[in-house]
């Protein structure tokens, strides 16, 4: 049942994109009318280098992304993604309505992607994008026990290109840590706000503030549903040098969870550099990843991480790019062991 709701749902969605775009040819209105369909998939061999994991073959995940034009200033953007578990499944990752008057201003309702850091607003689910195999370890997506909140349902308020420095801006209010798209799971709301400046043509700095309350009964990283809530406070930064030959990101996130009775708080440290250089069609690229959690901090029940990488890209065309990993990778439980890893991602 679960393959055919997924092939329903892959048909609407073709479906609407179609008669939309039929009838941007009917009407003159065209322009407002038109919706752009695109797609992205990935397939990725995985060497573990550990014992009780096989080397696999894998499907990443299968995204349908929408965006439209709906009147004078309002737009619309979905991000639907089809991945396996226990079974093929969808899941709606972003709907976004947004009223945009000017650049400085722009209101966005729906699920979107958190306004924290770089990475998270800049690369989407389709991974022919994204610079990596995988997103940092700081940035995995929640269904893979990542440690920020990656999607947010509620809010924003946001603005770009303010003053000759380029400046911009995000506030988000939105269903907390724990809740669902539909409903929140306390009376606490999270609260986003980012600032960024694109300084010069390749220089791009920013920083974020979170604050939610963690409410008790919500799982933990372990699965373990907390016998207290948490008060959580984040702050970050990032910074991006990117010109036309050459791409550097580093990002960093502090995290201080103060449990509601038991305990005092306690600090969390996540940070990921990344650096490449293109060679033609092919970019040869290092990362390094860098994960570090407290003890006994109720939320964060997780091993540390340290992750090294080196890797080559090669871009055969826009819409076609191979990817090849060398990874270290060194957990509290599993000790230090060697990955091999490689992707075909592409995009239609």
């Amino acid at each position: 049942m679960s393959r055919l709701r997924s092939a329903v749902l892959a048909l609407s969605l073709a479906l609407v994109a179609s008669a939309a775009q039929a009838q941007s040819h009917q009407h003159p209105g065209a322009e407002l009318e038109r919706t752009e369909f695109r797609g992205f998939a990935d397939v990725t061999f995985q060497e573990w280098g550990q014992p009780d994991r096989h080397s696999s073959f894998g499907l990443g995940q299968y995204v349908f992304f929408i965006t439209s034009p709906l009147a004078e200033h309002i737009s619309f953007l979905g991000e639907t993604t089809f991945q396996y578990n226990n079974g093929f499944q969808a899941t709606i990752e972003r709907v976004i309505v947004t009223f945009s008057p000017a650049s400085y201003l722009r209101l966005s309702l729906g699920r979107l992607h958190t306004p924290i850091g770089y990475w998270n607003n800049t690369y989407h689910h389709g991974t022919l994008i994204q610079p990596t195999i995988d997103r940092p370890v700081m940035f995995l997506f929640e269904n893979r026990r990542g440690v920020l909140p990656i999607h947010t349902t509620g809010v924003q308020v946001g603005g770009r290109d303010i003053s000759p420095l380029h400046l911009g801006y995000d506030v988000m209010i939105g269903n907390g840590i724990g809740s669902s798209p539909t409903t929140d799971n306390d009376r606490s709301k999270s609260v986003t706000a980012s600032v960024h400046s694109q300084v010069t043509s390749v220089l791009r700095l920013g920083a974020s503030f979170y604050a939610d309350h963690i409410a008790a009964g919500v799982p933990n990283l372990a699965g373990t549903p907390m016998t207290q809530g948490v008060t959580q406070r984040m702050i970050g930064g990032f910074a991006v040098l990117q010109g036309s030959q050459y791409e550097l990101l580093t990002e960093y996130q502090h995290s201080r969870n103060r449990p509601d009775s038991i305990g005092g708080p306690t600090i969390t440290h996540a940070f990921y550099a990344y650096g490449g250089y293109r060679f033609g069609e092919l970019v040869p690229y290092v990362r390094y990843d860098w994960l570090r959690f407290p003890a006994g901090d109720p939320y964060y029940t997780d091993d540390d991480v340290r992750l090294g990488l080196v890797g080559a890209r090669y871009d055969f065309s826009p819409q076609v790019t191979g990817k090849a990993e060398l990874r270290r990778r060194t957990t509290t439980s599993a000790g230090t062991f060697t990955e091999v890893a490689a992707q075909i991602a592409i995009g239609f």
